[in-house]
């Protein structure tokens, strides 16, 4: 299963939550709601493996925390899961050339 600390890292620091574009004014810092890595099991639920970080979203905490109690089809309405994967890991790519 593929990890990356600094990618994790990167999508906690640069990006707004996905869900309800809650932004922090000091990415990184002390904040009652940061923003997390969540990760995506695209379909693959019940395989008692978490997804890989490519597979992984920004989530405000609190999102995050509501994720985890409502059926994903419910809490993603609206997002193309995937699409927003691939904005990401395009992103981090262009700024890692950089």
């Amino acid at each position: 299963m593929y990890r990356s600390v600094k990618y994790q890292a990167w999508v906690r620091g640069t990006n707004k939550c996905i869900r309800c574009d809650y932004e922090p004014t000091r990415p990184g810092l002390e904040d009652d709601n940061p923003i997390t890595f969540a990760h995506q099991t695209l379909g693959q639920a019940g395989t008692a493996l978490k997804a890989p970080d490519t597979q992984g979203l920004p989530l405000c905490a609190q999102c995050h925390q509501i994720e985890h109690t409502m059926p994903p089809s419910e809490f993603w309405d609206g997002i193309d899961v995937k699409m927003e994967i691939i904005k990401q890991l395009t992103r981090y790519m262009e700024e890692k050339r950089l």
